[in-house]
């Protein structure tokens, strides 16, 4: 059976605890935004560009997936109709701009704005899933030996996020609430930039 990152199970689970709260009576509402990017966004925009500028960042399968983009206002665009809809509860809605932006292009663009090298390193999918289990494996002995806190250096999870194309429908969300993108990827990437050279990246 195909690897089911943690992140997604988690999610999976929570969802299952909202709908039954739902059909116990609750109002509710699951919004499933993919990745999200933008002012403030830590770890897809932030890490990404630091890793940028230090020459680290590192491509899963040619960066040829898609990256699934959803930038901030566009998800709190959905989150408030799905809150004001009388129709929506109950219901699960996918939130992604529905860019072709792939990995190799949002790292690109980012290096490009920020003055930045183009990203070099690449490794194939089969060989970064097989090596996230390594290390995984390895980081999870040396955190019991020795109480190391830190991260592995790649995750399965990491390798599935940019190995394998982040594109889901978001017709439930367009037809029953509405929802169109507002913000476009040139628009939000500009934004993205601005911010980080805000925070001195």
């Amino acid at each position: 059976m195909r690897f089911a990152n943690w992140y997604a199970h988690t999610k999976r689970a929570a969802e299952g605890q909202v709908r039954s709260a739902a059909a116990a009576g609750m109002e509710a509402v699951i919004l499933r935004p993919a990745t999200v990017y933008g002012p403030g966004c830590q770890e897809t925009v932030l890490e990404v560009a630091r890793a940028i500028r230090g020459r680290q960042m590192l491509l899963v399968g040619g960066g040829r997936a898609l990256v699934g983009l959803c930038y901030v206002d566009n998800l709190a665009d959905a989150t408030v109709l799905a809150l004001s809809h009388e129709r929506a509860s109950g219901e699960a809605f996918n939130i992604v701009d529905g860019v072709d932006v792939t990995w190799r292009r949002f790292v690109d663009d980012l290096a490009a704005g920020l003055g930045a090298p183009r990203a070099r390193l690449n490794i194939p999918y089969p060989v970064a899933a097989g090596l996230a289990v390594g290390l995984e494996h390895g980081y999870r002995g040396l955190r019991r030996a020795t109480g190391l806190s830190t991260r592995a250096l790649l995750s399965r999870q990491a390798v599935q996020l940019m190995g394998i194309d982040q594109s889901f429908s978001t017709a439930r969300a367009r037809e029953l609430l509405g929802w169109e993108p507002r913000v476009d990827y040139q628009t939000g990437l500009r934004e993205t930039l601005d911010w980080l050279r805000s925070v001195g990246v």
